[in-house]
């Protein structure tokens, strides 16, 4: 169900200081599940060789999250307002060369505790 599932924010690492980044446009954060993460880097990032991978803290978005059709169809998760860096679970660097390893199914490490 799209109620569990941990949800994902992709930034470049010399753009995003925090990963949070701004309210674009369309009014809201563009967040992934991990199985879509794949798509979305070679989708929004092509042109980019380092981005780092945050995971967003469920409990502390759930607020302001919607779960909404893409224009392909499929479901994305949307912040409706910046990201905060205490909204940031964890993350990880993300290159090209792993996304191979994504896609064959690889899920990310779960922390052993809750805290960073």
């Amino acid at each position: 169900s799209q109620a569990l599932k941990r949800i994902f924010r992709i930034a470049r690492l010399d753009g995003e200081a925090t990963g949070a980044g701004t309210l674009r446009p369309d009014g809201f954060v563009h967040l992934s599940f991990a199985d879509q993460i794949e798509g979305s880097v070679r989708r929004h990032f092509a042109d980019a060789n380092e981005l780092i991978l945050y995971e967003v803290d469920r409990k502390r978005v759930r607020s302001d999250l919607r779960f909404e059709p893409s224009r392909g169809g499929a479901i994305f998760p949307h912040l409706y307002r910046a990201i905060e860096a205490k909204d940031l679970l964890r993350s990880w660097p993300l290159t090209k060369l792993e996304l191979p390893r994504l896609a064959a199914g690889a899920e990310f490490d779960r922390p052993k505790s809750d805290r960073l």
